[in-house]
């Protein structure tokens, strides 16, 4: 009834991490961040390119706390900056840098992102502003700019 494959566990594991091509990541809806809307032209939903869907995603992975929405289950997805902008009394240095880790250790959920280059941060009157850049296994870059 199952295919029988002799795999060891090294193969197996290999087999289940390795890179996604950007093309395999599926279709997605456009999203306006500023005005918190799905984006309609004539009545149907407006689809973005796969590396668009990247950039959504990375935004949407800045905006949302870990573990705060049920759909996200125990995956982790998101990043602590309510918790972490709360510590008055710790350098803005270490505050960024934990914000960095995160968003480092998350990109590697969708698995066609190789690294993440240019970080930075800053808390301009209150709001908290990402940038950093993902580059993709196929070499393209993504810029972002997450205001939260």
């Amino acid at each position: 009834m199952f295919p029988i494959e002799n795999k060891t566990i090294e193969e197996a594991a290999a087999a289940v991490i390795r890179p996604r091509p950007v093309e395999e990541i599926g279709r997605s809806i456009k999203f306006d961040y500023d005005k918190r809307e799905f984006i309609f032209l004539n009545g149907v939903a407006e689809e973005v390119t796969q590396v668009e869907a990247v950039k959504q995603w990375l935004e949407l992975m800045c905006r949302t706390l870990p573990d705060k929405y049920a759909v996200y289950g125990n995956s982790g997805f998101g990043i602590e900056t309510d918790e972490i902008i709360g510590y008055k009394t710790l350098p803005k240095g270490f505050l960024y840098s934990e914000i960095q880790r995160q968003i480092k250790e998350n990109a590697k959920i969708p698995r066609c992102i190789k690294s993440i280059i240019n970080f930075s941060a800053e808390n301009v009157d209150g709001e908290l502003n990402i940038y950093f850049t993902a580059v993709l296994y196929t070499g393209e870059e993504v810029n972002i700019n997450a205001n939260i």
